[in-house]
């Protein structure tokens, strides 16, 4: 198919197959180097080959996203102009020239999930930092605020986390523009269903459905739009098991799995919760100290940041008095003067509500974690390498708010990997071998 279509196209067009894991083709037309652009078979959705942007240089375009279907995309077939471009019907150029018309089977519903975990995985790939928010069925089995001591606080969060469901991941993926100011934040968003029909089974809190409900979470989309996970095999031995092609559909797993591939910094806002069920759900059982959980989850994810330890510790710099609330910091911050410019790419909707979409939580915790900085810093974030090398940066490495606790503010999960923390020039020069 590819030698017979590729003959009809202009010379600088590329006739591209790629192959879904359950050996579905879906071919589209592209411009640059056949060499750099080409599908493997054995390449799974999620790499940077679905990117269209993937010979470009890094720093010197923009980053313009994974080159895949949108679920309102689907059609029967499929037209490449002489431009390389896909339209639903016929095309003549101004030359005369006749475009060809592919057959293109309709995408299944697996198939648009997979390919929307695909393009979230590409995006990780490319990121500066991550944003993440999660919703859950319940927050706690008991409500008493009675300011506990750290450790029994946490022992309170391990007894409650496994007992309710996650019911939504939201991820934002932050990308600095090279030479300019300018962030671009690309916000995804997944209904969580247990694979294991014993994890299927779990608690909920009233209380806590309400609050969604009342903030705009659509149940509804829940039950007919939802992705199966299951925790990630236990093995850790070598890279590769992250880099293994899937032999099914790329399931919403995989995610988490590239982020801890990835190694790039994460951003909650008052997390702790967030990240109980994410290493709950997705890795390993809880430990049931806050030091063995701190030991787990670094050596999985090096680097983390809480926007509200970071307001709660930068309330001066900040100029805020008010409630730590994600929203309300959100709105001062925007008042605040900045030379932080924000882009949304998508694909999240803009019009999805605060507290009832973790897609939308996860891109104003983003917002909330640049504007932060900068206000504290008194400079815009320049380089990413800055969250990682500077001294700031790291006194606020791996430190999680705690609320209602009688001798803390924060959980220290403990120190990155010291290789992580030299930059990168260095920190290849130390570990090659003098000659």
């Amino acid at each position: 198919l590819a030698a017979v279509m590729t003959a009809s196209l202009a010379p600088e067009h590329v006739l591209e197959i790629a192959v879904m894991p359950d050996g579905t083709q879906l071919a589209f037309a592209s411009t640059g180097s056949a060499a750099a652009r080409r599908i493997s078979p054995a390449t799974y959705p999620g790499s940077k080959h679905f990117e269209a942007d993937y010979d470009r240089s890094r720093e010197a375009t923009p980053w313009t996203g994974s080159a895949v279907m949108e679920p309102s995309e689907r059609s029967t077939g499929a037209t490449i102009a002489s431009d390389g471009s896909l339209s639903d019907s016929p095309v003549r150029s101004e030359d005369g020239a006749s475009s060809t018309t592919l057959p293109i089977s309709p995408l299944s519903d697996a198939q648009l999930r997979s390919l929307s975990v695909a393009r979230c995985i590409a995006d990780i790939e490319e990121a500066d930092f991550v944003a993440l928010d999660l919703e859950f069925s319940g927050l706690f089995l008991q409500y008493e605020r009675d300011f506990r001591p750290l450790d029994a606080h946490f022992r309170k969060c391990v007894e409650s986390v496994p007992r309710f469901l996650a019911l939504q991941l939201g991820v934002c993926c932050a990308r600095k523009r090279f030479g300019e100011g300018t962030w671009e934040l690309r916000a995804h968003e997944f209904n969580l269903w247990p694979r294991s029909r014993g994890a299927s089974v779990f608690n909920a809190d009233l209380a806590s459905l309400l609050f969604l409900h009342q903030h705009g979470f659509d149940f509804n989309e829940f039950f007919q739009h939802h992705y199966e996970y299951a925790r990630l095999p236990l093995e850790r031995d070598d890279i590769a098991a992250d880099r293994e092609p899937a032999n099914e559909f790329v399931n919403v797993e995989r995610i988490v799995a590239a982020l801890r591939l990835a190694r790039v910094p994460l951003v909650v806002h008052n997390g702790l919760l967030d990240i109980l069920h994410l290493y709950d759900k997705f890795v390993n059982d809880l430990p049931s100290s806050p030091d063995g959980f701190g030991s787990c989850w670094v050596s999985q994810f090096p680097f983390l940041f809480d926007t509200r330890y970071i307001a709660q510790e930068g309330r001066h710099a900040l100029r805020y008095e008010g409630r730590l609330e994600l929203n309300e910091l959100h709105q001062h911050l925007l008042g605040l003067r900045s030379c932080t410019r924000l882009e949304h790419l998508g694909p999240l909707a803009l019009d999805k509500p605060t507290h009832g979409s973790a897609g939308k939580d996860a891109r104003v915790t983003a917002e909330v974690f640049l504007l932060s900085l900068e206000a504290m810093m008194r400079e815009p974030l320049v380089a990413a390498s800055t969250l990682r090398t500077h001294k700031f940066c790291q006194r606020l490495h791996n430190r999680v708010a705690v609320v209602n606790t009688a001798n803390a503010s924060c959980l220290h999960l403990g120190n990155p990997p010291e290789i992580l923390l030299v930059p990168p020039l260095l920190s290849a020069a130390a570990v090659l071998p003098k000659v």
